[in-house]
């Protein structure tokens, strides 16, 4: 017997199968990353079509039989047109589906990560943010509903509120009496600019309508961005082909 899952859901990957079928991978509200098999979705009138593209948002009903899932029907409701308007959006868009495929579970429902998701592709298609500014928030916040939310709130060392470096290794901001020694012996330690670590706070605390609402000078910018995508690297341990994709676009 078939089980019915029905849930919103955002496509992550979609795979041309056979003449006409698509494997989909959709993060799903309710049952986090699920494979499935949309039938006939590459057929010319297919009811299916609409739904089952990249980055399309839809509300899914999934059939799933011993293990197996295919798409049953499938109703649109968002199709971020405007992410082809822009090839360095489009690239970062597809960073953020491989590293949402890296960070969710299969089976896991976790609401706040496709909420994320749905937000940052609606700030690339809309282009009125720097999509390089876009992409450190969407990085950071990530990185802190995944379990790694640096400590920036205190020098870790001492206490103190001067916070001028960020360590990779353990996630934590230093002022520059501890964090010169740590230097010394080989930590990697960055600079971190005032403005830079103001907007990592926001970034980390802001109510997700608003996580991209802010803005910052071209040093405190480069410096934001350097950090949250060494942070990522860091994190998940890898590299990866879209954002490489992306920064050939970039320079």
């Amino acid at each position: 017997m078939s089980r019915k899952i029905v849930s919103p859901g955002l496509v992550l990957r979609e795979i041309p199968v056979k003449e006409k079928n698509s494997l989909l991978t959709v993060l799903t509200a309710t049952d986090g990353l699920l494979t499935a098999t949309a039938y006939g979705a590459r057929g010319s009138g297919s009811s299916l079509a609409s739904g089952t593209k990249l980055f399309h948002y839809a509300e899914f009903v999934f059939l799933e039989s011993r293990g197996h899932y295919k798409v049953d029907s499938v109703q649109c409701l968002e199709q971020f047109f405007g992410l082809s308007h822009s090839v360095e959006s489009l690239a970062a868009a597809s960073y953020f589906a491989q590293l949402l495929y890296d960070v969710s579970l299969a089976g896991e429902s976790d609401a706040a990560v496709l909420r994320l998701a749905l937000n940052a592709l609606y700030a690339l298609a809309q282009g009125k943010r720097p999509h390089g500014l876009v992409k450190a928030a969407f990085e950071l916040r990530l990185m802190a509903l995944s379990g790694f939310e640096p400590e920036l709130e205190f020098c870790a060392g001492c206490g103190s509120l001067e916070r001028v470096f960020f360590s990779m290794p353990d996630a934590s901001a230093y002022c520059q009496n501890c964090a010169i020694p740590r230097k010394s012996a080989g930590d990697r330690i960055y600079p971190l600019y005032p403005a830079a670590l103001d907007a990592m706070q926001y970034i980390l605390s802001a109510d997700m309508p608003k996580l991209f609402s802010f803005s910052l000078g071209n040093e405190a910018a480069e410096n934001l961005c350097f950090l949250c995508e060494l942070y990522v690297r860091e994190q998940m341990g890898r590299s990866y082909d879209s954002l490489e994709i992306y920064h050939s676009l970039c320079n």
